[in-house]
């Protein structure tokens, strides 16, 4: 009938230490009654018709007839068998259909396929899983189909996301952590849960870093002594300017579902989850690079009021002696101040209403970036000389975007103690590949390539029959036919899916 030739293009061999042919959406002649008719529902998404439904549209085509009708759900369908194509009367939304051979789709398969198990299994080592809070605190496990999108798309950078469910359909946003139905308006948070949370504690497992790789081992950031400066992404990149512009001592923000807390004063971001804590800066391109410090250098500077935060008067409050604890004192009770929601796309945030006077600051034109110092922060200051603002040894006055006028601190009373420090071990450098395997030439790919890369290890010593599945889940989750979007970073990423295969299946050393 024409269908399936899409779906053909890309394919798992056939050999003894993996699965087969990736062919559980190819479409063929419909031959007697083995078999069902299937409409792509989204794209890469096939669900069957109803039985009623289905022998009408197999009599229509055993007649000869190029065209059928059938009725479902409310709404009636126009099927053009020669182009494999169903029109929804009412909406006019097209979609594709055509017919699946069960027995020769079975036949294909080899033993450990041939129970009944979803196109994607839902216990794969993909390294967590999505979760949707249907009610308040109580959170529901995405279907595994649904689960690969939602990946792809994060992977991808994708701020927005359609799929649909047998119930109902939905528009994710990536940016805020909230889908909405489309069909009733109800709007409910999204989440991904690292798969060593505690789940039962979601309140906590929920704010858990999400999938990312952003922060890998780069061999331009490495070091001798293991210093290394990692540029943040775009979003968290706006939030922490923002929190270093607002003029206020210490404050929080959120992005992509993790807390963090930032303290002005000493230039210090703290995971509130984790108690993780690392130290950042800010770089301006058309900033000339200020020399080192000596620590008798800096200890005369740090004396002297920080212009940054020297406002009305109360510079002796925000830098003078160096205490964090005097820096950041608040009124009692007073709730530190939360950056939630995303800030406008801009150079450089915008002040506040209550700003009272202007703050100096270095007469930077480029664009800052913000960078974040992935390091214990009491280490002594790298060797290697690095445009950045602030680094171990140096003082924070000479960090410093182009700053708009801030606002006048409050008065300062004592802040609630940040959560204990966990020492987190530091980015790892990208795993070795076996022989004949190569990472991807694309960038993205290759990062996105090293995660999967790095999940497979920790998972070689699952026993074959869960490896065998997770590697068919993660195929069909990059698979390009699956993604249209981004085919082309799909198919690199699904060839390096293809080179590390064997080694994969070998035994684990």
């Amino acid at each position: 009938m024409g269908c399936g030739a899409s779906a053909g293009r890309y394919k798992l061999d056939a050999s003894s230490d993996g699965p087969v042919q990736f062919a559980v959406h190819a479409l063929t002649t419909p031959s007697g009654s083995s078999g069902e008719w299937r409409v792509e529902e989204t794209p890469g998404v096939w669900v069957s018709l109803d039985p009623e439904s289905g022998a009408q549209m197999l009599a229509a085509f055993y007649a000869g007839q190029g065209y059928a009708e059938y009725t479902y759900g409310g709404s009636s369908f126009l099927v053009d068998f020669s182009n494999c194509m169903q029109t929804n009367h009412q909406t006019g939304q097209q979609q594709r259909i055509g017919w699946v051979g069960l027995e020769a789709e079975k036949l294909a398969l080899p033993a450990i396929w041939q129970d009944d198990i979803e196109p994607i299994s839902a216990h794969v080592y993909l390294g967590g899983e999505w979760k949707v809070e249907e009610s308040p605190g109580v959170w529901h496990t995405l279907g595994p189909e649904a689960s690969a999108q939602f990946l792809v798309a994060w992977y991808c950078g994708d701020k927005e996301l359609d799929y649909s469910t047998e119930d109902s359909s939905y528009k994710v946003d990536l940016t805020t952590w909230m889908q909405i139905d489309k069909q009733t308006g109800v709007e409910m948070r999204i989440s991904w849960i690292r798969p060593d949370a505690d789940g039962t504690d979601i309140a906590t497992a929920e704010e858990q870093p999400l999938p990312g790789i952003g922060s890998q081992y780069s061999e331009e950031e490495d070091d001798s002594n293991g210093v290394q400066w990692l540029e943040p992404g775009e979003e968290e990149e706006r939030h922490l300017l923002a929190a270093l512009s607002s003029g206020q001592p210490l404050v929080r923000y959120t992005v992509n579902g993790c807390r963090y807390e930032v303290d002005v004063i000493r230039m210090m971001q703290t995971n509130v989850t984790t108690g993780e804590q690392w130290m950042v800066g800010v770089e301006d391109s058309d900033t000339p690079e200020p020399p080192y410090k000596t620590e008798e250098e800096g200890a005369g500077d740090e004396a002297a009021p920080s212009s940054r935060f020297a406002v009305d008067g109360q510079a002796s409050k925000t830098g003078g002696s160096g205490s964090s604890d005097q820096a950041t004192e608040r009124k009692a009770g007073e709730a530190v101040p939360d950056v939630c929601a995303p800030p406008e796309p801009a150079e450089t945030s915008a002040p506040s209403v209550h700003s009272s006077a202007p703050v100096a600051g270095p007469a930077a034109t480029g664009r800052p970036r913000a960078y974040i110092y992935k390091a214990d922060p009491s280490q002594p200051k790298p060797s290697k000389s690095k445009k950045y603002s602030l680094a171990p040894g140096q003082q924070p006055r000479l960090a410093g975007p182009k700053l708009r006028p801030a606002a006048k601190p409050p008065p300062q009373t004592k802040p609630p103690p940040a959560a204990k420090a966990v020492q987190q071990p530091e980015p790892e450098k990208p795993p070795s590949l076996p022989a004949g395997a190569e990472w991807p030439k694309d960038a993205k790919a290759r990062q996105i390539a090293e995660a999967i890369f790095r999940d497979m290890g920790k998972s070689r010593m699952k026993p074959e029959v869960e490896r065998r599945r997770a590697y068919l889940a993660v195929c069909l989750s990059w698979h390009p036919d699956k993604n249209p979007r981004h085919e082309k970073l799909a198919t690199e990423v699904f060839q390096f899916l293809q080179l590390v295969k064997s080694w994969y299946f070998a035994a684990a050393a």
